[in-house]
């Protein structure tokens, strides 16, 4: 992702002030979306916007910045947080670990060590959100595969009648633009040429198959009931016309 939204959690205006200033000057590619004084305002935030970070202080009146952590580790625990800690309150950082926390900084924060934190963050993160994009990639191009068999198993069943691309479509639920779309972008060809070519492949068994039959009513038994176009497009796949291609291939069988 280009970039995260971070959250800074500190009920002392000044050092909440502060941090905010730090993280975007270190430009590490967080933006902070809001600052507040609890973990109750906090949750507020999250509930209402996208929050890839979350940094607070462990001491907070209302709700604390443990039970924050908590909270978010069972609703919400792709979001990161790092702990505050102040002196002595060390073993308070331990706990948060039960709850997702990988990260904590110590009162007066160090400008490397936040910058140190903010890197293994984002380098998560990226981690994170690209597996995300990965999985989605590949839902959809599974997703799109299955459209496509969808309309070839469609043509395959329905080759022997007239089919338009608009009364496909309608069967499969969609539009015939997206239809066309994911169709060739998937086989190089659309819909319409895959049934042409499923046609006169069928045409040429016919035509071997039953050397007594009218031209005319093989192609009527492949969906074409004018013979001038049956001919046209046979001729354009093979080369020959119909007649043609049963006498060569008779020829060649006796």
């Amino acid at each position: 992702m280009a970039g995260y939204n971070v959250l800074v959690v500190e009920d002392e205006d000044l050092l909440r002030a502060n941090l905010v200033r730090r993280i975007h000057q270190l430009d590490l590619g967080f933006t902070v979306i809001s600052d507040v004084m609890d973990g109750q305002a906090a949750l507020d935030v999250v509930h209402k916007q996208l929050v890839h970070l979350v940094v607070t202080d462990i001491r907070m009146p209302v709700m604390d910045g443990l039970e924050l952590a908590k909270h978010l580790f069972y609703t919400d625990p792709n979001i990161q947080v790092v702990i505050i800690s102040g002196y002595g309150q060390f073993e308070y950082a331990q706990q948060a670990m039960h709850y997702g926390v990988k990260e904590y900084l110590t009162k007066p924060i160090d400008d490397e060590e936040l910058r140190r934190v903010l890197t293994h963050i984002k380098m998560s993160l990226d981690t994170h959100w690209e597996d995300i994009a990965e999985a989605v990639k590949s839902l959809s191009e599974r997703t799109t595969e299955h459209l496509v068999e969808a309309v070839e198993y469609y043509l395959r069943q329905n080759y022997t009648r007239t089919i338009s691309i608009q009364e496909m479509a309608r069967q499969l639920n969609l539009s015939s633009e997206h239809l066309c779309r994911v169709y060739k972008r998937l086989r190089s060809e659309t819909p319409m040429h895959y049934l042409t070519g499923l046609r006169i492949q069928e045409a040429k068994r016919l035509l071997l198959q039953n050397p007594e039959a009218d031209i005319k009513n093989v192609g009527e038994m492949v969906g074409y009931l004018n013979p001038h176009y049956f001919s046209r497009y046979f001729k354009k796949k093979t080369g020959m016309s119909p007649s043609e291609y049963r006498s060569a291939h008779q020829t060649n069988q006796t």
